[in-house]
């Protein structure tokens, strides 16, 4: 039930953008809470019959756990289960690398 769960996340719930074409994800986004800007959090696994990797992204100021966790935990996941990321993996991991947190205390 638990697993049937954490895959409707990412087929129609908040992890939709950690679906790929290779392998079937798991996971859970989640906020912390914070005074100045929330945390962004991601737990996931991947395949889903048969993980072969468990990753939990904390971003601190990251806000949603869709906004940054999730993307980087999809990232880390295909590094590690194919060897290497795909073209347009590539440019969203840029695109990450390039973006600046901007958080007030």
């Amino acid at each position: 039930m638990v697993v049937a769960g954490m895959r409707n996340a990412v087929t129609s719930g908040t992890c939709r953008s950690a679906n790929n074409p290779w392998y079937e994800v798991c996971g859970k986004t989640g906020t912390a809470q914070n005074r100045g800007h929330d945390h962004s959090v991601f737990m996931g696994f991947a395949p889903r019959d048969h993980p072969k990797i468990a990753v939990s992204v904390y971003v601190e100021n990251g806000g949603w756990g869709a906004i940054y966790g999730v993307p980087i935990g999809a990232l880390m996941m295909e590094q590690y289960i194919r060897g290497e990321l795909s073209a347009a993996s590539e440019q969203k991991a840029q695109t990450i690398a390039d973006r600046h947190i901007q958080y007030k205390f």
